[in-house]
């Protein structure tokens, strides 16, 4: 009730907008919550800049510049906030959903972010993209990887990721494969896109940290059978969530939906014959020199004159819920 609050003053005037304590109020809580106490002193997380560690004197600062009130009522403002909690240290990523989630009671910092392409429902032209994939590798196996691209979009918690990895290679330079990744990052987000240069993080034991967001792309990737590697990679390919601890903490439950990309420049010799974990496909357009180079020009400029919410557009038109038991096309068995 406001006849119990502190006596301050009732608006903010001057040469800024004139508002109430109360506004102001809740408008610091829709912005900032709680996100731990060290020292006497609490820190907290901006919603609106994604900045951690926010001390309440940048706070009262805020308060003075934005709406003209004195320091001595900004820091009975402030301190008057029942900022909601958030987990120190644990995130959850969560496509589609607000910075700040709850989940059984407790509030969670969502590191997803949207991309910068929005959808459209008018008549897009997605041919230049299919074309690519189909040049790359085959009819076939590129409305396989379009399966997979819709599925992700559509459905990315990872209860519902399907149990298969991507293995792409090409003993060709330049054939695209870095431009499928990059492809991958503008239509999902960098927040859904990881990349990493080589195999060896996988081997990390804080490895775990790698599989947070919707995709995991391994560049040049060289696993042999004798890396013992292979055995770890099929339990993330499959699992939706694994107990494991980083950096000497206790362990914990973590979500891993990160769908697996490995990129590489040979075909792979560490997979079992048979193994439906891995959809394997050659990559090579088959073009070279001054020709290669004509098409990838024209390509990216398709990408950058609106190609990415063509894209964007086309996998989230498509009806994907069929694909949530994906099966390998039968010519990329190992």
């Amino acid at each position: 009730m406001h006849n119990q609050e502190p006596d301050i003053n009732e608006t903010s005037q001057g040469h800024h907008q004139q508002i109430n304590k109360y506004e102001i109020r809740d408008k610091l809580k829709e912005r900032f919550c709680l996100l731990k106490s060290s020292g006497g002193k609490n820190y907290y997380y901006d919603i609106e800049s994604d900045e951690s560690n926010i001390s309440a004197a940048q706070i009262i600062c805020l308060a003075i510049n934005e709406w003209g009130i004195g320091i001595e009522e900004a820091k009975k403002i402030v301190s008057h906030c029942n900022f909601i909690p958030v987990h120190e240290s644990k995130r959850y990523f969560r496509p589609g959903e607000r910075k700040i989630i709850c989940i059984k009671g407790i509030y969670y910092i969502n590191t997803w972010r949207p991309s910068d392409w929005s959808v459209v429902e008018s008549i897009f032209n997605v041919s230049p993209f299919v074309e690519f994939l189909e040049k790359a590798t085959s009819e076939e196996n590129a409305e396989f990887i379009i399966k997979q691209l819709a599925l992700a979009y559509q459905y990315p918690h990872p209860s519902q990721k399907p149990q298969i990895a991507m293995y792409l290679y090409s003993s060709e330079q330049g054939q695209g494969k870095s431009t499928f990744s990059d492809i991958i990052k503008e239509v999902f987000g960098e927040t859904s896109h990881k990349v990493i240069n080589t195999h060896k993080p996988l081997f990390d034991k804080n490895a775990i940290q790698f599989w947070g967001q919707t995709w995991l792309v391994c560049e040049e990737a060289k696993i042999e059978r004798s890396d013992n590697l292979y055995d770890q990679l099929k339990q993330y390919i499959t699992a939706s969530y694994l107990t494991d601890s980083i950096k000497f903490g206790s362990p914990q439950k973590f979500e891993t939906p990160a769908r697996l990309i490995m990129l590489s420049n040979r075909a792979p010799s560490f997979i079992e014959k048979d193994d439906r974990r891995f959809f394997i496909s050659e990559w090579d357009t088959g073009l070279r020199g001054d020709e290669r180079n004509n098409y990838f020009n024209k390509f990216r400029q398709w990408l950058n004159s609106g190609g990415f919410q063509s894209i964007a557009s086309y996998l989230c038109s498509i009806d994907a819920v069929s694909y949530t038991h994906l099966t390998l096309p039968t010519s990329d068995l190992v």
